[in-house]
């Protein structure tokens, strides 16, 4: 009887450091949702064609919040080397300034928004940045291509996403736009819609309640080019024809051993497995 209440107990103590554990674990990598300031937010995403494949980014947020908010972190770019960002900063409805700091992790940048004094219910911000290289070109089509896929990682809910591209100034009409990713077997193809001020843009939303799938934040179009920097991962890998070269060599000094080796007098029937595969392939090789 001693022996099994002891047991209990030490289960007990035993559930109790692993919750205690779990606690601390939430604390200190604020992976917990109750400590997450913001419950939900909508984003409005504007992307304005530069020369070169550049791009500037507006990014109108707001977010509800369940508790007070000092600082908020987003993700602004997901490849640093190749879309270098410049000029980030973000300013408050109203025309208050906000202090921005950068914080890279690799490929990854993120913009750390700080509010002074501390906001709480909801709060309307807006971060505008410029990114280098945006733009690239799909080989073989004459498409051009912009990929947003880190507007889609947030650890809350996001209610609304708005995504607008809009060509440069004095620069030929938007033709052929769609968004999402073709390689995912998603892509809605979108109605130029110039906006009040006469500026050529196209634009697609979506809602996360609204039982429509929401697709892989991207566009794609003809014109204008912008950019013949080739997409990552479109075209012929450059590692492929090395690969056969080296298979190439390989395959000939195994056939320089198979004629050295194995058909000199006993080696092949000592050795019958590995002399079958060496001439299986000697064969393949001068044929």
């Amino acid at each position: 009887m001693g022996k099994s209440l002891q047991k209990h107990q030490c289960q007990d103590v035993k559930h109790y450091l692993l919750a205690l554990s779990f606690v601390f674990s939430c604390l200190l990598l604020s992976g917990c949702s109750d400590d997450d300031p913001v419950s939900r937010a909508s984003q409005d995403v504007g992307a304005s064609l530069l020369p070169g494949g550049g791009i500037q980014i507006n990014l109108a947020l707001t977010l509800d919040l369940n508790k007070e908010l000092n600082w908020y972190k987003i993700l602004i770019t997901d490849d640093a080397k190749v879309m270098a960002v410049q000029n980030v900063s973000a300013v408050l409805e109203g025309g208050q300034m906000l202090e921005t700091t950068l914080e890279a992790d690799g490929n990854y940048v993120h913009a750390r928004v700080h509010f002074k004094p501390p906001r709480t219910g909801s709060v309307k911000f807006t971060i505008v940045y410029s990114s280098e290289n945006a733009v690239c070109k799909i080989e073989d089509t004459v498409l051009q291509k912009l990929r947003l896929s880190w507007f889609g990682e947030y650890e809350h809910e996001l209610l609304k996403s708005t995504f607008r591209l809009r060509a440069a100034v004095g620069s030929p009409k938007l033709e052929g736009a769609c968004f999402g990713e073709e390689t995912a077997g998603e892509l809605e193809c979108l109605a130029d819609e110039p906006s009040e001020s006469g500026e050529d843009a196209v634009t697609h939303s979506a809602f996360s309640n609204g039982g429509r799938k929401v697709l892989e934040p991207a566009f794609q179009w003809s014109i204008p080019v912008v950019s013949e920097r080739a997409c990552s991962g479109t075209g012929f890998p450059a590692w492929i024809p090395l690969t056969i070269a080296m298979i190439g060599i390989l395959l000939f000094f195994c056939c320089g051993w198979y004629v050295v080796l194995f058909r000199s007098s006993g080696v092949q029937q000592r050795y019958p497995r590995l002399h079958a595969a060496l001439r299986c392939q000697c064969l393949v090789t001068h044929h």
